[in-house]
Parts: C-alpha cells; structure tokens; sequence
C-alpha cells in the first residue's frame, strides 16, 4: 500500500509578500507573475534573481524592485529583485530558482 504525503508545504514570506513557484503574491493579495533565475554576478557573487513576467505588472513595491527602464530609448527591463546566497530569502527561494 502506497502512502502520500497530506502535509501541506510551507510557502517562504518575507518582507510581506509570499513566493509562489511562479509567482509573488504582496500582503494584499495581489499576484504578481515572475520568474527565478539562480547563478553567478559579474563581481562572483552568487545570487537569486526574480523578474516580473511583464513591464505591466512589475514585482510588489515591498521588495523595492530594481528597474533600469530607459523610456527615451525604447529600451525596457522588467524589475527585478536579488537575494544574495548566504541570506535567509536566499535559502527559501533556492528550491524555485532550481525548479
């Protein structure tokens, strides 16, 4: 007889937005799409990066995402955040940056 497993999963919350696998959701509910990304910085750090699926969107204000957005020159980059390795958010948010 095989058994499953009924425990639910803990989802990482910090900063008052929860991760989803392919997802923010901010304290008041709001999903925000976005995807992980896990590997190295020019400087040899190694990092978790989130971007926001769309430039509409974006990522929640309370992770204070980075956006390098040149309006003049048509040129858009989604916001991203980074989470450093050696940090707690780093260490939730590895099994969806290997996933």
């Amino acid at each position: 007889m095989t058994q499953t497993n009924t425990m639910q999963t803990t989802k990482p919350q910090f900063k008052g937005c929860r991760f989803l696998k392919n997802g923010v959701k901010d304290a008041t509910g709001k999903y925000y799409p976005c995807w992980y990304s896990l590997g190295a910085m020019v400087n040899g750090k190694i990092a978790i990066t989130l971007y926001a699926r769309s430039i509409l969107t974006g990522l929640p204000q309370a992770l204070q995402p980075e956006n390098n957005s040149d309006m003049q020159s048509d040129y858009f980059e989604n916001d991203k955040v980074r989470f450093y390795q050696g940090t707690m958010e780093f260490e939730a948010l590895t099994p969806y940056a290997k996933a």
